[in-house]
């Protein structure tokens, strides 16, 4: 997948989450602020670490959700990369 498409779904999926719950909308674009704010200035060595540093955590996270809900979710980024 090219970072255009990761991009375009990344967009799709923000959309959709604003217009289903805005609360939770709300809370994800303040974490992803408080992110970039805290990545501003480092070195690119530095990010790559930290970005392996989040997608073990986040994988930590998806290792905990049931079967069910980790098919549903992947069936659902399948469908917006479908949608271009």
């Amino acid at each position: 997948m090219t970072v255009p498409e990761l991009f375009q779904i990344y967009d799709r999926a923000m959309t959709e989450l604003e217009r289903k719950d805005p609360v939770l909308y709300a809370a994800v674009q303040q974490c992803s602020r408080e992110r970039f704010a805290a990545d501003e200035g480092i070195t690119m060595d530095e990010w790559r670490r930290r970005a392996l540093k989040r997608a073990d955590r986040v994988n930590a996270i998806r290792r905990t959700l049931p079967l069910a809900q980790r098919l549903a979710d992947l069936r659902y980024v399948r469908a917006l990369t479908r949608r271009r």
